[in-house]
């Protein structure tokens, strides 16, 4: 178990499949595929898991018009159940943030927000109702936004992605996560308003991409107090070659701006078969994900 839901090694949720196929995958094939995903999970000792996204497709526009009809939430059945049944380590599912969701999608802003906000509260009330440990909402819109310095609209999407977190209702032991992907070997962000604006979402964790050569780790003095922050730090590429003493010394910096108890570690996304990651590569940043975890907190991660 997790030492108290730190999740000190953490996967962002996204996994490459096990094999190449041609065409769309058959339910036999998206079901062998969850579980030896979970296994291979297991097997490298990651605190938290997830069933690799391989059943979903389209998911921003759909919870738009889940929203808009007011139609019951349908994650749990197409993607959770299967994988809380398939094994006992805890889950994480990974969401489109209303800002993603409206970045995506399109439409007029305020209408697709609020059906954004609408679906994504039911389908986290009821993923957590079947078991999910973790919920982490991916805001990649605010990766064009911190580098172009429109803080107004960062405000405007920050105000949609609190709405909905505001809102979420959980047990003491489920933890709440907003992912800020960047792109970029070396993503700049500056201590300042709009990294405030960020920070202050109401989440448990605030997993932050500081890329292969982070450089800017002052930014950590505008967290504020409360929540744990998930340094994005490994590569989900596979391609460059980082020593475990680097990352660690990374660490290092970033614990003396920021307790050290308050701090974990994961990749800088997800991985994914059209980057060309492989499922050994994968495994192999995972595992590398788990030594650097435990080396620097310890084996209870």
């Amino acid at each position: 178990m997790a030492n108290d839901y730190k999740y000190r090694a953490d996967p962002i949720g996204l996994l490459v499949p096990p094999e190449v196929i041609e065409g769309a995958a058959t339910a036999e094939q998206l079901d062998s595929w969850t579980r030896r995903a979970l296994a291979m999970q297991t097997a490298v000792a990651l605190p938290v898991g997830s069933d690799g996204e391989y059943r979903r497709s389209g998911l921003a526009a759909a919870l738009v018009q889940r929203g808009l009809s007011g139609a019951a939430p349908a994650l749990v059945e197409q993607e959770f159940a299967f994988a809380r049944a398939a094994t006992k380590m805890p889950l994480k599912v990974s969401l489109p943030a209303p800002s993603a969701v409206v970045r995506t999608v399109g439409g007029d802003s305020e209408t697709t927000a609020a059906a954004a906000i609408k679906s994504l509260g039911a389908e986290t009330a009821a993923l957590i109702a079947a078991g999910a440990a973790y919920v982490q909402f991916n805001a990649s819109a605010y990766d064009e936004l911190l580098s172009s310095g429109d803080e107004a609209k960062l405000a405007a999407y920050a105000a949609w992605d609190r709405a909905l977190l505001s809102t979420i209702d959980r047990p003491s032991s489920v933890r709440i996560g907003i992912r800020f992907g960047r792109s970029g070997a070396a993503p700049v962000w500056t201590a300042g308003s709009a990294a405030a604006t960020l920070f202050a979402l109401p989440a448990d964790r605030l997993l932050i991409d500081f890329g292969l050569e982070p450089k800017d780790l002052d930014v950590l003095s505008s967290v504020p107090a409360g929540p744990d922050v998930v340094l994005g730090l490994l590569d989900n590429l596979c391609q460059a070659k980082q020593s475990s003493d680097s990352v660690l010394s990374t660490i290092d910096r970033a614990a003396k701006i920021l307790d050290g108890t308050r701090l974990a570690l994961s990749p800088r996304g997800g991985f994914s078969a059209k980057n060309g990651v492989t499922w050994a590569q994968q495994r192999n940043t995972l595992e590398q994900l788990v030594q650097a975890a435990s080396l620097w907190w310890g084996f209870s991660l």
